[in-house]
């Protein structure tokens, strides 16, 4: 177990290997794994190499579909932002949303206590409300309490000053995404009073977005159009990163005084 955790760690280029082994031998791999992530959600302030496979791990589960991270890995994605970042870049907006749906175990009081925390990261907290968003869309919430919980953001969703936080992008996406048609005025009002920031998306982007779910004959196709969908693919999705390619890799590895 430790000497993949190390491999995972210490990985420059992708650790194609040791992640297909991963993926093959889950009852070896899973229970170290949920330890690791656990440490990480029990302890912000440990630290050590280990912390490196972290990205991999956290996917790893994704791919995997293991409820049982779903509770420790809310526990690390609250922490400090700043260690979240260091953690997983680009991720957070990348495969977070998709990770979180792979992994849902059905608490969802957990997803609405990062949605509604003002101190979490905010990109983690649209990753949140777009795994929310899979889970109505698929049944395991119910239309009235959604429809309700949006509506009610509108007066206690946490920031409201400066409107460049991404929250807002993400409460204006799951009404589009869920269709409720009948909170149109409220993102209007959301829009007009600069809550949203029309950097990130404008009205028009939400009624395209709208029109386009209430034109669609299957929502779940629809959703899965927009990538709101379960993590499927750790090799094909991540290998793929710059900060894995042959470009990047030689550039780290080139002396910065030769």
């Amino acid at each position: 177990m430790n000497a993949i955790i190390q491999e995972l760690a210490r990985a420059e280029e992708f650790p194609t290997r040791a992640v297909l082994h991963c993926l093959d031998n889950p009852d070896e791999v899973v229970p170290g794994f949920l330890d690791l992530l656990r440490q990480y959600a029990d302890d912000p302030e440990l630290s050590d190499d280990r912390a490196e496979a972290l990205f991999f791990v956290i996917h790893i589960l994704g791919e995997l579909g293991e409820p049982r991270a779903f509770a420790p890995l809310i526990g690390f994605l609250s922490q400090n932002p700043a260690r979240v970042e260091l953690v997983l870049g680009d991720a957070k907006t990348e495969t977070m949303p998709q990770v979180l749906i792979s992994v849902f175990d059905g608490q969802t009081d957990k997803l609405y206590r990062v949605m509604n925390d003002p101190s979490v990261d905010d990109f983690v907290r649209h990753a949140a409300f777009t795994a929310w968003t899979y889970q109505v869309a698929a049944g395991r919430i119910g239309l009235e309490e959604a429809e309700g919980y949006l509506m009610d953001c509108y007066d206690h969703l946490r920031p409201r000053e400066g409107n460049d936080d991404y929250v807002w992008v993400a409460w204006v996406e799951s009404i589009a995404y869920l269709g409720f048609e009948d909170l149109r005025p409220l993102v209007r009002q959301a829009f007009d009073n600069d809550l949203v920031s029309p950097v990130y998306i404008n009205l028009d982007d939400f009624e395209d977005m709208l029109g386009e779910r209430l034109a669609a004959a299957d929502p779940m196709a629809f959703l899965a159009g927009e990538r709101v969908k379960p993590f499927t693919d750790t090799i094909g999705t991540l290998s793929k990163w710059h900060g894995f390619s042959p470009e990047f890799i030689e550039a780290k590895r080139r002396p910065l005084y030769p």
